[in-house]
């Protein structure tokens, strides 16, 4: 099977990829504070596309929107607030 999907792990806030994808799958790692995965579309600034809040434990969860991928347009942005990584899986 052949797939024109890629993941990307992130340990910091900054920029995923820099063209437009579909959202396919969140993995992320939080830490014993509850914290936030933010995604947007376009940059720092730009449109939240999706916004996870993290548990106050050591956790890790994985979030599959393989049946409903979300659309950035521009670009692909992550904020990461009390995570010590994550990876998006995108197309």
């Amino acid at each position: 099977m052949n797939s024109d999907c890629k993941a990307a792990a992130v340990t910091a806030t900054g920029v995923v990829n820099a063209g437009p994808v579909r959202i396919v799958g969140l993995h992320y790692v939080a830490t014993g504070v509850a914290g936030s995965v933010v995604l947007r579309d376009g940059g720092a600034t730009g449109e939240t596309a999706l916004s996870i809040a993290t548990p106050a434990d050591s956790a890790a969860s994985y979030i599959d929107l393989g049946n409903c991928p979300i659309r950035c347009d521009v670009d692909l942005h992550a904020t990461l607030t009390a995570v010590t990584a994550a990876t998006i899986v995108y197309c």
